[in-house]
């Protein structure tokens, strides 16, 4: 079954990169995989007077220290990241005299774009401590370097309390907040005194970042590369963008592939895809939510009009958010045709998806990026075997595996801040991560055919808060290969007592559950693929105030139980082709109102290998409201 699991893992892959990418499968299978984005960060670093103390440990100064710890960290950034470099106090020197020039002496050294470390490493070396710690001017030219939109971050790392203020850097922090920047505050403090330690937390505590202590050049060098791994992995939203429509007239034809559109709430836009003869296609909708959600229900409804006219979803697939799951993205599937039904059952021709998003009175209006990703399913092979029958459901625990702990130290992971930038784990085992107020991470594994999977969380105490403060949820969604909502579950911690989350499992994954697609414990999982976990934790008093500083540790246990069996025979779709060209791979291009039957990049989410069964990713599960 590898090679099965390998194309399920490269479709998956494909399908999530936010460009319609059509390639070949030979280049797929080989590890073609397109690659992730991640959230801008911009580094400050501190080269004022006092970071040439030698008292950084092994006879080095604060700055040798600091460039280590900085050059470590430079060579395990990833290819594809975003950041830039800016510092202070490298111009003028610590005089009474030099103060005017020196509080203005801050530099950015690497603008933010992808990574270039040879020039980052070339700037790190060539720093010079001589001046003043202007902390507050250096946030603000900081935050100007960044991108206008979306998830972005700044990690400070210094030495000390701010020597220009005003601005004082807390209310410049604090500012950034309430313009409503979507932009994260990591402090680090370098052999810091007590007041120099609550500056550089207020800071870091005003936009939901975290404030770290490093008291010598070993801890910096080890609490950095961690510090900048959490900032790049904040959810940025990525796809084509398109342009739904209001009225189902005109809806934008999309091919299969990922797409990026924004909506208010409530808001319904429409969309169409072409269903080939014998094909299904699955539509997800996916409302993108802020790590530090307010209060209140978020719903999102998928809904499906068949080539006629008639209504396929009568009420829609709706996915809601709330109640201990804020800050979760919000994500529901339609399919088509359906299976378990009586009409829209073997029709092909036009269809056309709705996405409504509503919010109650607590939940807000403002305009939240959507993603939307078209998966396209051929028919089997004529007398082809689909597989063993479909699960039964019967039992005490609705035929979903039971949780068996799989033992072992835990091995430390970072969990990724998207679906696109989910953290591989390799199956069965316990792996440890931490996570901050109101942050979310996602993991995937991979669950083939015939394969169940369930895991375990258990996280806390929180150590960074007492009494009602430090209560905090930590809950967790299970999304199928097509980022359908599956299944759920949340448990409270304190400052004592730690948050014991109730397992999360599937049935066994077969190509005949769909016939029981009312089922929400069976059909969802009718596709084999990368199931992804998605794990938050979230204040749960004093909603008003700042989110908790510090991070909160957890473990996750995972097992994938059963056997593979063989995979599905598919059929390659009569007319599709491999589109390679540019144009179609730019992710830019917005999709337009066509009459047109569209094959073409159909395979760019179904990767088709005649006599080797073949891959997709999906099924959904039907909530009614």
């Amino acid at each position: 079954m590898a090679k099965t699991t390998g194309l399920i893992r490269a479709a998956s892959a494909l399908a999530l990169v936010g460009a319609l990418l059509v390639v070949t499968p030979v280049a797929y299978a080989e590890g073609n995989k397109p690659s992730a984005d991640y959230a801008p960060m911009m580094l400050v670093l501190d080269a004022s007077g006092s970071m040439t103390e030698a008292d950084a440990g092994n006879g080095q100064t604060r700055m040798d220290a600091a460039k280590q710890a900085a050059n470590t960290l430079i060579d395990e950034l990833p290819a594809q990241a975003k950041v830039g470099l800016t510092t202070y106090g490298t111009g003028t020197g610590s005089t009474d005299a030099e103060k005017a020039a020196g509080c203005q002496d801050i530099q950015v050294l690497n603008e933010v774009g992808k990574v270039n470390k040879t020039a980052l490493h070339d700037a790190v070396n060539g720093l010079n401590p001589r001046g003043y710690t202007p902390i507050g001017n250096a946030l603000k030219k900081a935050a100007e370097a960044l991108p206008d939109e979306g998830p972005r971050s700044i990690v400070l790392v210094s030495d000390g309390i701010d020597t220009c203020a005003p601005p004082p850097p807390c209310e410049v922090a604090q500012e950034l907040a309430k313009q409503g920047v979507d932009m994260r505050i990591h402090t680090v403090g370098f052999q810091v005194d007590a007041q120099a330690r609550e500056q550089l937390t207020c800071v870091a505590q005003a936009t939901g970042g975290n404030y770290y202590d490093a008291a010598d050049g070993n801890t910096l060098g080890g609490i950095l590369p961690r510090v900048v791994d959490r900032a790049l992995r904040d959810y940025e939203p990525r796809g084509i963008p398109v342009d739904g429509t209001a009225e189902p007239k005109n809806a934008p034809l999309l091919k299969a592939g990922q797409y990026l559109d924004s909506m208010k709430s409530p808001e319904t836009k429409y969309y169409s895809v072409d269903v080939p003869k014998g094909a299904r296609v699955y539509f997800t909708g996916t409302v993108v939510l802020p790590s530090a959600t307010t209060d209140g229900y978020k719903y999102t409804t998928v809904g499906a009009i068949g080539p006629d006219g008639q209504d396929c979803l009568v009420a829609g697939d709706t996915a809601l958010a709330g109640d201990g799951f804020e800050g979760f993205p919000v994500s529901t599937t339609a399919k088509v045709p359906l299976v378990d039904s009586s009409s829209c059952t073997q029709q092909e021709g036009r269809y056309t998806f709705s996405i409504e998003r509503k919010e109650d009175a607590l939940g807000g209006d403002e305009v939240r990026p959507v993603e939307i990703f078209v998966f396209v399913e051929p028919p089997l092979k004529k007398g082809g075997d689909s597989g063993p029958q479909a699960a039964s459901s019967d039992g005490a625990n609705n035929g979903k595996a039971e949780f068996v702990a799989p033992g072992g130290d835990p091995v430390a992971v970072t969990g990724g801040g998207s679906f696109a930038d989910a953290t591989a784990l390799p199956g069965s085992g316990t792996y440890s991560d931490s996570l901050r107020d109101g942050e979310t991470v996602f993991y995937k594994v991979n669950v083939d055919w015939g394969q169940a999977l369930s895991y375990r969380i258990t996280a806390g105490p929180n150590p960074n808060a007492t009494g009602l403060d430090a209560m905090m949820s930590a809950g967790t969604i299970l999304y199928t290969p097509l980022r359908e909502d599956y299944d759920r579950n949340v448990s409270v911690m304190d400052s004592k007592t730690i948050a014991e989350v109730r397992p999360v499992s599937t049935t066994p994954v077969l190509y005949n559950n769909r016939e029981a697609e009312g089922n929400p414990y069976v059909g969802p999982n009718s596709v084999a693929g990368d199931y992804y976990i998605g794990i938050n934790t979230r204040r749960r008093f004093s909603e008003t105030q700042p989110p908790i500083s510090g991070e909160v540790p957890f473990k996750l246990e995972v097992s994938v139980a059963g056997e593979p069996v063989a995979a599905p025979e598919y059929v390659e779709l009569e007319g599709s082709s491999f589109d390679t060209t540019s144009e179609n791979a730019g992710g830019h291009e917005r999709a337009k109102p066509s009459s047109a039957l569209v094959w073409a990049g159909l395979v760019a989410g179904v990767v088709l290998v005649a006599g080797a069964g073949t891959t997709l990713l999906v099924l959904s599960r039907r909530r009614r409201r």
